[in-house]
């Protein structure tokens, strides 16, 4: 190896990256990280959005709805949560279970992509 290969490769292990993302959930890996860290590099996330859910309260109206539509379509990680935080208490899963679910077993419902699976 020559003499500029390690200097670069000592530089590398040394070298801290930040990526302006969202860090990745737990018990998963970026896919960026996992390309730096192989390389020796030290990386570090700094979110730079912030995410709130909004119309909790329509949607629950949908959901609770299967008959008004012909199916769901679900094309985000982050509607599948939407979905699951309007059912956050044992009594509304329950109703879930029960009564919603049911109705909507006679419906097209769908993810899209691999997070939504």
């Amino acid at each position: 190896m020559a003499k500029s290969e390690k200097l670069g490769e000592i530089q590398r292990k040394n070298c801290r990256v930040i990526f302006f993302k969202s860090p990745p959930a737990e018990g998963e890996e970026d896919s960026y990280g996992k390309v730096f860290r192989k390389e020796g590099f030290e990386t570090e996330f700094a979110p730079t959005l912030s995410f709130t859910f909004c119309n909790r309260e329509k949607l629950l109206q949908a959901v609770i709805q299967p008959e008004s539509y012909q199916g769901l379509l679900l094309t985000s990680k982050r509607a599948v949560e939407a979905v699951s935080n309007c059912f956050g208490d044992d009594q509304s899963i329950d109703d879930w279970k029960k009564s919603i679910a049911p109705r909507w077993n006679s419906r097209l419902v769908c993810g899209v992509g691999g997070a939504t699976v």
